[in-house]
């Protein structure tokens, strides 16, 4: 459990760190209040990873994981921007697609219960209309303001990860255990599908399929690709409030060695 134990650590140390330098500070930027929620925020999705793998659950964890993935490399695309205008910029383009993603699910729910007479429906979809129209004011808003969109998943994967674990422009190499593609594996284990009900069923040497209900991972591989994402997150946090980051860097090279040497 060492890398469960080394993650877990990590975010005591930061959230003393936050604690300290916000004891005696109301804040009042909306921007500083985004990225001081986000590390309990990535504390709480990292920590579930953990729980499910401790019970030998893979496939659940790492849908977990991707969730986990699309969080961290998010906020870590916010907190590289240029500089703090850039990085208000991004969050406002995070903003604007997750109002448009709001009014999306809103859109399909209208669609397929449009018919539907039973009195909580109605109310239901009512609060959804209701909603709504704050929903695209503020869209309409930002939009007025010139705030593009979020660039695609993997687009924002590869900025994050640029240079950072592999060689320039070709983001992280195989010893870290977390390449792009990775993120297909992982989208798979939120939405299974035929590919992955296969992969559960395993035939043994006489012949007899067994379904355990579960895909052949490396459970350590897995808490490593957490730490990945947690350590990737918590250099951008400690860049932006300027600590001392050597210590945690230091660990998580350990533990990348630990891994490859397995």
């Amino acid at each position: 459990m060492e890398i469960e134990q080394k993650a877990n650590n990590w975010f005591d140390e930061t959230m003393d760190l936050l604690e300290s330098r916000f004891s005696n500070v109301i804040i009042s930027n909306d921007f500083e209040k985004a990225v001081s929620s986000s590390v309990s925020l990535v504390l709480t999705y990292a920590k579930s990873v953990f729980c499910v793998l401790k019970e030998g659950e893979k496939l659940p964890a790492m849908a977990l994981l991707r969730s986990l993935y699309q969080l961290t490399s998010r906020l870590t695309w916010i907190l590289i921007g240029l500089d703090d205008l850039d990085r208000r910029d991004r969050l406002e383009r995070l903003e604007k697609e997750s109002l448009k993603d709001e009014l999306k699910l809103q859109d399909e729910i209208q669609d397929v219960f449009k018919n539907d007479k039973r009195e909580t429906t109605i109310e239901t979809l009512c609060e959804y209309d209701n909603a709504r129209v704050k929903i695209e004011q503020r869209i309409n808003e930002l939009g007025n303001r010139g705030v593009k969109g979020m660039p695609q998943p993997l687009q924002i994967l590869k900025e994050v990860f640029k240079g950072v674990y592999g060689q320039p422009n070709e983001g992280p190499d195989a010893s870290e255990t977390i390449p792009i593609a990775a993120w297909t594996k992982l989208h798979k284990a939120v939405h299974p599908d035929y590919l992955i009900l296969m992969s559960t069923i395993f035939t043994s040497g006489d012949g007899v399929l067994n379904f355990n209900g579960d895909i052949d991972v490396d459970i350590d591989v897995l808490r490593y690709e957490c730490c990945v994402c947690v350590h990737r997150f918590l250099k951008e946090i400690y860049n932006f409030y300027e600590f001392d980051f050597h210590k945690i860097d230091n660990e998580f090279l350990e533990l990348g060695q630990m891994i490859v040497n397995k």
